[in-house]
């Protein structure tokens, strides 16, 4: 009995660490990464539907990412826009690094 109670909470604790964390919306009233998203879209940079607003955090760090891989396409304020928002969005992009600062 005490056996069969041991490996049942066993089983039931290991589960617990199996966890997935909740996806994490930009508010809308940010305008600014909102307008610089659909500027990327429309640059055909990115390829988005901008109907379904808000976008997850995630999504824009991958928006921004691949914005950066593009960096050549885009101009002098469009690249400053891209780092600011690149460190704003640091913690999505590098989920493990205490520094969020865009590598060089």
């Amino acid at each position: 009995m005490f056996k069969k109670g041991l490996i049942s909470f066993l089983v039931l604790f290991s589960f617990q660490f199996i966890v997935f964390g909740q996806s994490v919306y930009h508010h809308v009233s940010n305008a600014g990464i909102y307008d610089f998203v659909d500027e990327l879209a429309n640059l055909k940079i990115i390829d988005i539907n901008s109907v379904v607003k808000p976008y997850t955090r995630q999504f824009i760090a991958d928006a921004l990412m691949i914005a950066d891989e593009h960096r050549n396409e885009l101009n002098k304020r469009q690249i400053q826009e891209l780092d600011f928002y690149l460190r704003d969005f640091g913690k999505e992009i590098y989920p493990t690094k205490r520094d969020f600062k865009k590598k060089t």
